[in-house]
């Protein structure tokens, strides 16, 4: 009987961890697709990702929450550093030569 107690509070224990991390983990995720999809998209799921890593951070601070964070910032200034080369160099080169988008 004191088994079976302790076996079902060792199973909540373990099930209450992962729930605990899940946040981290969608927001490492989100960084990692935030370095892939570079643009509008990139600037979106970088944000969102930023998001989940910073409730996870005032939850439990993990390290796959902390590597999440750091991607999410690295994806957000790549993909606003493209967006602007693309504003000032690229667009207007191709407005000069004739291609419409």
């Amino acid at each position: 009987m004191i088994k079976k107690k302790e076996a079902k509070k060792e199973i909540k224990s373990k099930e209450q961890k992962e729930v605990e991390t899940e946040l981290g983990t969608a927001g490492f995720t989100l960084g990692i697709l935030s370095l892939l999809f570079i643009g509008i998209s990139g600037i979106f799921l970088s944000v969102l990702g930023g998001i989940f890593c910073l409730i996870q951070k005032r939850k439990k601070q993990t390290k796959i929450n902390k590597i999440g964070l750091i991607l999410n910032i690295i994806g957000l200034v790549l993909s606003m550093t493209w967006m602007v080369v693309y504003y000032f160099v690229i667009y207007p080169y191709l407005t000069k030569i004739g291609y419409s988008i």
